[in-house]
């Protein structure tokens, strides 16, 4: 008999022999109070304690009141939650691990690959089998499986069939093939794939998500979301919600602001860890740029476009656009912060910014090895300011440029006339491949003044007309650093010609020092995060 089983028959009886009609409704959740929730809990008790702590995340979350703490005890919680309750102000609904880092939160089918899952050798390393539902997204052995993004079993046959090839899938009307890294039986890995979701809209956007947040005053803690699809949680309608120490493994977005009845704001990213490993991996050594691009656009830490959203200290690592930030329209009060993440192995931007993009602040942030730093494609309203952010892109890398300022996408349709404005990009520190990827504008009040810029290739002119170019330091090297150190170096020594910039210099290398991402993760316990520790680390400690 199962644990909810047992659950059920144990309060069953309870019921019957005193008539305790009251189990129905629990008196949990009064103001201020803790509530505990267990793998092996029971919701149908009071969860006042660990020794009668509640099952399911749900149930804690449809009990909750202003001022309650969820303490979540070590487990994988196989749920999707809907909060529907939050608090007050200065007295948040806060859903926080017990011990951090412990708690899993998972839209993954519980246990491993369904039963039924019978495999068809169909040649050249490519596995066929029937599924009851519709696969989105595929993992094994922790590695996304890369979703091909058109030309059915042509096209995974013939990515599989490149040399360095990793792991992939195809799914169409009932029918999945996959092929797997050296040719491996999917029968004999360890396959891991999510419950059933909505299907995608028109878009490719998933309406999914572990946790899917619809009240205000709300704050999680030490969690860990996984398989969530679409987000790992979505923030509908809500104000004032906080997430730190979190982690995101593999959703489309980590945190992803809906558009609903109402704005969603005062939203606070914090120390979290957003990856979607191995992705940088397959542009660098398998995928063109437009076939990641096609199917991973879209995986980042957030996408946050309204008013007082703060995204600081986090760790961003094998994604596309790290961040997406920008906000719905001009009339912001407080706008959008971007402040002290660490972004590395994007392959698209580190940091996107488009759209109206109001009083945003991109402000010492460590941007490692991604194709592009800083996109503004295009900033309609502004002001943005980027400042004091450390950019580092090796040789023989991904990196295309350190700015881009684009009107719209090339193939997206006719150009806007409206001007990318309002930007003033100062005291950086950029090592890379171009400097600019442009086009010739319109462009209105945009600055680019007191930098240092050590790149290999920059365009003739090194910026669009109407930009307000002054006082950078422009170096042009071969870009044979391969190593943090090196880099370092390099900036150091095209810096120090000038000694506003040899101070610039001091005060941006000290961000290499202050590590982001969440204070329980060990960088090294994650493929993800290890081959960033692998090149932060100098060589010999």
């Amino acid at each position: 008999m199962s644990l909810r089983s047992n659950c059920w028959s144990a309060c069953c009886g309870l019921a019957i022999a005193g008539a305790a009609l009251f189990l129905w409704d629990p008196p949990l959740g009064r103001r201020g109070e803790i509530i505990y929730v267990a793998p092996d809990g029971c919701d149908w008790n009071s969860g006042a304690t660990p020794a009668t702590a509640i099952r399911t995340l749900q149930r804690a979350a449809d009990v909750a009141r202003p001022g309650d703490r969820v303490i979540i005890r070590p487990g994988t919680y196989f749920e999707r939650v809907h909060v529907r309750r939050g608090g007050l102000p200065g007295q948040p609904v806060t859903f926080e691990a017990a011990e951090p880092g412990s708690v899993h939160i998972t839209g993954a089918l519980a246990g491993s690959v369904p039963a039924d899952w019978n495999w068809s050798d169909d040649g050249d390393g490519i596995f066929s089998t029937h599924t009851r539902q519709p696969v989105y997204a595929l993992a094994c052995d922790d590695e996304a499986l890369f979703r091909v993004p058109w030309g059915g079993v042509k096209a995974l046959r013939e990515f599989a069939g490149r040399p360095r090839a990793w792991g992939a899938f195809w799914y169409e009307k009932g029918r999945l093939h996959v092929s797997l890294r050296e040719q491996r039986h999917p029968g004999r890995s360890r396959l891991k794939t999510h419950a059933p979701v909505p299907e995608p809209r028109e878009w490719g956007e998933f309406k999914s998500a572990n946790v899917w947040v619809e009240s205000d005053h709300v704050a999680f803690s030490g969690l860990q979301f996984e398989m969530g699809i679409g987000a790992g949680l979505l923030v509908w309608n809500a104000t004032d919600v906080a997430i730190r120490e979190c982690a995101f493994h593999g959703a489309a977005f980590g945190v992803k602001c809906g558009t609903g009845a109402k704005p969603s704001k005062n939203v606070l990213i914090e120390n979290c860890l957003y990856e979607n490993y191995p992705q940088y991996f397959w542009h660098r050594d398998w995928l063109s740029w437009d076939e990641c691009y096609a199917g991973y656009a879209s995986s980042s830490l957030v996408t946050a476009v309204d008013d007082g959203t703060r995204v600081v200290s986090n760790l961003v690592v094998h994604a596309g656009d790290g961040l997406r930030i920008t906000t719905r329209d001009s009339a912001v009060h407080d706008g959008v912060e971007a402040v002290g993440n660490w972004l590395a192995f994007c392959t698209d931007d580190a940091i996107e910014l488009d759209g109206h993009a109001s009083h945003v602040s991109v402000l010492r942030n460590v941007v490692i090895e991604c194709h592009e730093a800083f996109s503004a494609s295009p900033v309609l309203s502004g002001p943005v300011t980027i400042a004091e952010n450390l950019i580092l892109n090796p040789s023989g890398g991904i990196n295309g440029a350190q700015l881009k300022m684009l009107r719209i996408e090339a193939g997206a349709g006719p150009p806007s006339q409206a001007p990318t404005a309002n930007l003033d990009v100062h005291h950086n520190l950029a090592f890379g491949n171009w400097l600019c990827w442009y086009d010739r504008g319109p462009f209105e009040n945009v600055r680019v003044h007191d930098n240092v810029f050590c790149v290999s290739r920059q365009n003739d002119p090194p910026w669009p007309d109407a930009v307000a170019d002054s006082d950078n330091v422009v170096d042009t090297v071969d870009q044979s650093a391969h190593s943090l150190v090196e880099m370092m170096a390099r900036l150091r020594s095209a810096a120090e010609r000038d000694p506003p910039h040899a101070s610039l210099y001091k005060r941006n290398r000290q961000l290499l020092q202050i590590r982001a991402g969440p204070s329980w993760l060990d960088w090294n316990s994650l493929p993800a995060t290890r081959s960033l520790e692998e090149l932060v680390r100098p060589r010999g400690e």
